[in-house]
Order: C-alpha cells, then sequence, then structure tokens
C-alpha cells in the first residue's frame, strides 16, 4: 500500500494541516462505478470525514486550552494555587453550616445524640 503525504494551507488562519492518504484502490465489489471510487479517495471528503471524526474533535478542544493557557501568564503553581483556594473556600463554607446548627443546639440545649451500631 502506497501513502501519499500531503500538506495544505489555510491562508485565513495561516496554519499548516498535513494528512496522508493510502493509494490502496477498494475492490471491485465496494463500489458500483469508477467514479464514486474517486470520489472516495478524493482529498475533500477525506478530510471532511477526518474534521468530523471524534479523534479530531478532542484534539481541537486539547489544542484550544493550550492556547489559551499559553496565553495567559499563568503558571501551574498558580493554577494549583487557585484550586486550593476553591477547595479552602467551600470548606469553609461547610464548617459555618456545621458550627451554626451546634450553636443553635447549644442555645436551645438540646442534646446532641448520634447513634451506636449495636442497636
Amino acid at each position: 500500500m502506497n501513502k501519499k503525504n500531503y500538506l495544505q494551507n489555510n491562508q485565513q488562519s495561516e496554519q499548516f494541516h498535513s494528512f496522508s492518504t493510502s493509494e490502496q484502490q477498494p475492490s471491485s465489489s465496494t463500489f458500483s462505478n469508477n467514479q464514486e471510487s474517486e470520489q472516495s479517495h478524493s482529498f475533500p471528503i477525506g478530510f471532511l470525514h477526518h474534521q468530523n471524526s471524534q479523534s479530531h474533535k478532542l484534539a481541537e478542544i486539547n489544542y484550544k486550552q493550550y492556547i489559551v493557557r499559553t496565553s495567559s501568564a499563568t503558571t501551574v503553581l498558580q493554577v494549583m494555587d487557585k484550586s486550593r483556594n476553591e477547595l479552602i473556600k467551600r470548606n469553609r463554607e461547610k464548617l459555618i453550616k456545621i458550627a451554626s446548627t451546634l450553636n443553635l443546639y447549644a442555645r436551645q440545649m438540646i442534646a446532641i445524640r448520634g447513634h451506636e451500631e449495636d442497636e
């Protein structure tokens, strides 16, 4: 099977896309006429098929996230510190709710009861 490598230039976004195609012709039972066979291996159809594939979409999302990360001046340490601060904030909110409940029980002189696993 021979492969041809192609390089396409997108003038609007100033990007290059590389891809390879196979020159192996399908069996005669696959297509009813030669025109369909030629269309299946033509550049635009194969490229559009690749653009709609799940792996291409995932790579595109990852690339966009990479561009956002590199364009912002944040470092890995800053991102980790931000997530740590968010975790501290969530835990603080939970502890405030627990402390206010315990404060209410203490003011009302309500016993704080638990249960034993043996019962």
